[in-house]
C-alpha cells in the first residue's frame, strides 16, 4: 500500500474548510485551496532550521567520534523536506524516517525495531546508545523498552511525566544543547 500524497490530502482539507465556511464557487475554492497549501508548505519549511548552537553541538558530538542518528516518525515526504530544510543530513551520520520503515514493512517509534536499526547503523549495541527526543512515549518509553543505555527527554515547556508512568527518563533537559554534559556524565559513570 502506497503512502498518501500529502500535498493532495492537505489541499483537500483546505478545500473542505473553504466550502464549509463560504459560498465560493468550487473552481475558485479549489484554486484558493491549492494556493493556501503552497503557502503553508513554504512557510512551514522556512521555519525548520537548526539553531547555530544545535548545529555546533552535533559537530562536537561527531568530532568526538560519536555516531549520530536521527529517528523521526511521520510521512516520508514531509519528514524528508523538513530534514532537507534544516540541513540535518549534513550534520548527522544517519537518518531513519518512520514512514520509510513502515513502507518497508517495519515500524516507527516507539517499536523496538527502529532503535535496533539505528544501533545497527551506528555500529553499537542498544546498551551503548542514548535516545534524545521530545516525545515522552516515542522517545523515552520506546528508548527504554528497547534497552538503550539512557533516554534524554527534551522538555522545553516543563511538562510533567504522565501520571502513573512506569518509565522515567534517565535525564530531563530543557534544551538539546545540554547533551554533551550528560554524555560526559555517563562516560564518567557518575550518578544520574
Amino acid at each position: 500500500m502506497g503512502q498518501v500524497d500529502v500535498e493532495e490530502w492537505r489541499t483537500g482539507l483546505w478545500l473542505q474548510a473553504l466550502q464549509a465556511q463560504s459560498s465560493v464557487v468550487l473552481e475558485e475554492a479549489a484554486a484558493t485551496a491549492a494556493a493556501l497549501q503552497r503557502r503553508f508548505c513554504t512557510s512551514r519549511i522556512e521555519a525548520f532550521r537548526f539553531l547555530p548552537a544545535v548545529a555546533s553541538m552535533l559537530g562536537t558530538l561527531r568530532s568526538s567520534c560519536l555516531t549520530t542518528v536521527i529517528i523521526t516518525n511521520g510521512h516520508s515526504d514531509v519528514q524528508a523536506s523538513k530534514l532537507e530544510a534544516c540541513g540535518a543530513r549534513n550534520l548527522v551520520d544517519y537518518v531513519i524516517i518512520g514512514g520509510d520503515e513502515v513502507a518497508a514493512g517495519r515500524y516507527e517509534k516507539p517499536h523496538r525495531s527502529i532503535y535496533d536499526r539505528a544501533c545497527q547503523l551506528a555500529g553499537c549495541t542498544p546498551d551503548q546508545a542514548i535516545m534524545v527526543g521530545d516525545n515522552y512515549i516515542c522517545d523515552v518509553v520506546g528508548g527504554q523498552e528497547a534497552g538503550l543505555l539512557a533516554t534524554v527527554w527534551i522538555n522545553e515547556t516543563g511538562k510533567a511525566v504522565p501520571e502513573g508512568a512506569a518509565v522515567m527518563p534517565t535525564f530531563t533537559v530543557s534544551s538539546v544543547v545540554e547533551l554533551p554534559a550528560l554524555i560526559d556524565q555517563l562516560n564518567a559513570g557518575l550518578p544520574r
